[in-house]
């Protein structure tokens, strides 16, 4: 059994994608993101693209990882003048996503676009799939 992702009425098994400028992101009713306008952010459910950003979707739990960039302080003499990746990832069962200005729009799995604001929810072992032993998650 795995987690199914809801965007508004729209369910994901693997991300929503968005960037754009004046997002605000509560998370759980506990904290609110308000990310740079070029970090990219993306919600996760199940990662299978890239390793390097592990997920389980059968915790009940989302991840949203803010891509960003960071410079140093001194980057003459710590860093080689480009600027690196940043990453921070927050974990929620809840998100409600809104913006100051003009509204931004999701992608959900790469497929189907709306606008905000959105809210994101996880719904736990909804979905019933038969997979193989070589499957990239516990």
């Amino acid at each position: 059994k795995l987690d199914l992702g809801k965007v508004n009425h729209h369910f994901f098994i693997s991300e929503v994608t968005f960037q754009g400028p004046g997002i605000s992101i509560n998370c759980d009713n506990e904290f609110t993101i308000r990310p740079d306008s070029s970090a990219q952010m993306h919600v996760y459910n199940f990662n299978y693209h890239d390793s390097a950003t592990p997920t389980n979707p059968q915790d009940g739990i989302l991840e949203l990882y803010i891509h960003g960039k960071s410079q140093s302080l001194l980057p003459k003499f710590f860093s080689n003048n480009d600027s690196k990746k940043d990453i921070s990832v927050f974990s929620f069962t809840h998100a409600d996503v809104s913006t100051d200005g003009e509204q931004a729009t999701l992608l959900i799995d790469q497929h189907h676009s709306i606008k905000t604001p959105a809210y994101i929810s996880i719904l736990p072992q909804r979905l019933k799939v038969i997979v193989g032993k070589h499957r990239m998650f516990e």
